[in-house]
């Protein structure tokens, strides 16, 4: 499928003249970057290829359409993912995702593997490698004297992360599972055909190097460097020796040698960081008229090597790492003094603060009955769409409060919850992801005097692949109005079913270079995905008039008198 399309873009210019351009951490979930990315050419680069370092969307969804986007735009599109296209849900291990990503990849025609690109006459090779980052990666001193959060606490990454049983991001054992893929699925397999005299350019999401990050004492969140990145990544790099090595994650503009190899980075990043901070993101025309960065022409070879903010203060200044009682001003205001040099004056010890912090929160010592209180105020169920599965939440203002609970359910129960940033960042939440997991935490909580929720959790416990459908329905009336304009019928679930059998076939049919078919299946899907946006408008359109109807009831009962009639131009009659 993306072969055929591929070849009759080329024919759109010139085939002499072929370019390789790179960009990462595009954040397309923000609709600006999302603009952004839809606003570059759709002439201009027909024939190019571009390099895209991770971070495009932690949304399947969010991520296809970026991809198909940029697939329109350009001859081929390079990806490979970085840690917010991880980000996982429900049962999910990152793993997984790594997979599902691959499998999206091939279908839209997107390189997920090493691959040649250029002229007959002169060409260039591109290898993406997978990698995750560890703590023992970052070998420079932390910084003294400053109340700085561990990268736990900041890293939505500890959160929002899922490794199979024995894998850990405490560890490096998170970072070498993700690493032995790049053999498992075979992404520099091709390279055996690369021709000597042919260049190559290797790319990922994360750093290969420490010298490719700021130093502690210049950087707004000091314990990056500790999520940045890998030395199993390093080690390819050096075995590969490619002439350029593009990476992202820590949205700096950068261009530099290191042992021989040239390291770039073009981090559209976000709206904000460009408003406020472009000169550190900048790099050579990068951005300008939305242009990627250019690495590579068939008619000049390598653009040459630019002067970024960052990596050309490097040039004219040795790291000093052992500087680790200073801070930048703009972090400093950010973080507590707690002592100065040679003093200690101040010093806190930080579990101690933590366990302070908690109690000053938190009333009484966690129980089981505590919880099943909590429970019933800040918690809900969430089923996912009619399936046997589903999780808990608990939202809070205050993180403290959550990692108490989450501390006590691993006592208790040994089972590992996450807290992650709930609505715009307004809250936090506590997520039990495994149902099985749910259920038995439901019954502790049952038999712990849980009141308000008993029945929905009752049912939940209940929960089986026979009557997950009747669960749903039976839940969706006990929370009433909330989030119905969401939920979908019986039939919007029916539909929604043959729109994802829909795509596992023309996958399937892509993958057996059925290019015809597959695209014919994919016509048929953007019927089904319209005729199901229309009529779940309608479901909604429904159940609004029902719920006004519901209300003018209610008023008429309590004698205060009939509500007028809904004049909002959004809501009409049902159509039949």
């Amino acid at each position: 499928m993306g072969g055929r399309t591929s070849r009759l873009r080329c024919a759109s210019r010139r085939m002499s003249s072929v370019r390789l351009w790179a960009i990462s951490d595009i954040h397309t979930d923000i609709k600006e970057n999302l603009a952004w990315i839809e606003s570059i050419s759709d002439t201009d680069f027909l024939n190019d290829a571009l390099i895209v370092a991770g971070d495009v969307s932690d949304s399947h969804e969010v991520l296809e359409r970026t991809l198909a986007v940029l697939k329109r735009k350009f001859a081929d599109v390079f990806f490979v993912p970085g840690n917010h296209d991880l980000w996982v849900d429900g049962d999910d291990t990152c793993v997984d995702k790594v997979g599902q990503i691959q499998d999206l990849c091939r279908l839209l025609g997107v390189h997920s593997a090493a691959a040649r690109v250029g002229t007959a006459e002169k060409g260039v090779w591109v290898c993406p490698i997978l990698s995750w980052h560890h703590q023992s990666w970052d070998p420079e001193p932390d910084l003294e004297g400053w109340k700085v959060p561990s990268v736990a606490e900041c890293m939505v990454d500890y959160e929002r992360c899922r490794f199979p049983p024995g894998v850990s991001m405490f560890d490096d054992s998170a970072a070498r599972r993700i690493d032995k893929m790049n053999e498992a699925l075979g992404l520099q397999l091709p390279l055996a055909d690369r021709p000597s005299d042919e260049a190559l350019v290797t790319f990922s999401h994360f750093l290969p190097r420490i010298e490719l990050s700021l130093e502690k004492r210049y950087l707004a969140l000091p314990c990056l460097p500790k999520a940045s990145g890998s030395n199993y990544l390093r080690k390819r790099v050096e075995e590969l020796k490619p002439e350029i090595h593009v990476f992202g994650h820590t949205h700096f503009g950068w261009d530099a040698v290191h042992d021989g190899v040239r390291y770039v980075q073009a981090a559209l990043g976000y709206p904000h960081e460009r408003d406020m901070r472009w000169p550190s993101l900048a790099n050579a025309d990068f951005g300008e008229a939305h242009r990627p960065l250019l690495l590579w022409s068939s008619d000049e070879g390598f653009a040459p090597k630019t002067r970024c903010r960052w990596s050309g203060f490097y040039e004219h200044h040795g790291r000093d790492p052992e500087r680790v009682w200073e801070l930048a001003s703009y972090a400093a205001r950010n973080y507590r003094k707690t002592h100065d040099k040679d003093s200690n004056v101040g010093t806190v010890d930080g579990a101690a603060m933590l366990a302070q912090s908690i109690a000053g929160r938190v009333a009484a010592p966690c129980t089981w009955a505590y919880f099943a209180g909590f429970f019933d105020a800040e918690g809900y169920i969430a089923q996912q769409g009619a399936k046997p599965a589903f999780s808990l939440r608990v939202t809070q203002k205050y993180r403290t409060v959550l990692v108490c609970l989450r501390k006590f359910l691993a006592t208790e129960m040994s089972i590992e919850a996450s807290i992650y940033h709930g609505y715009q960042n307004r809250s936090y939440d506590l997520a039990i992801n495994k149902t099985q997991n749910c259920k038995d935490v439901l019954q502790r909580l049952l038999s712990s005097g849980l009141l308000r929720k008993a029945a929905e959790a009752k049912l939940a416990v209940d929960l089986t692949k026979e009557n997950a459908e009747q669960v749903r329905e039976a839940m969706a009336q006990m929370v009433g109005n909330q989030g119905f304009v969401r939920r979908l019928d019986s039939a919007g679930l029916q539909r929604a079913k043959s729109i994802v059998n829909a795509r596992a076939r023309a996958k399937r049919a892509a993958d057996r270079g059925q290019s015809s078919l597959a695209e014919a299946i994919l016509a048929e899907v953007d019927h089904q995905k319209y005729e199901h946006a229309r009529l779940h408008a309608r479901t909604l359109n429904e159940q609004l008039h029902a719920y006004i109807s519901k209300v003018r009831g209610m008023h008429d009962e309590s004698g205060h008198g009939c509500l007028q009639a809904a004049t909002h131009p959004s809501i009409c009659a049902p159509d039949n």
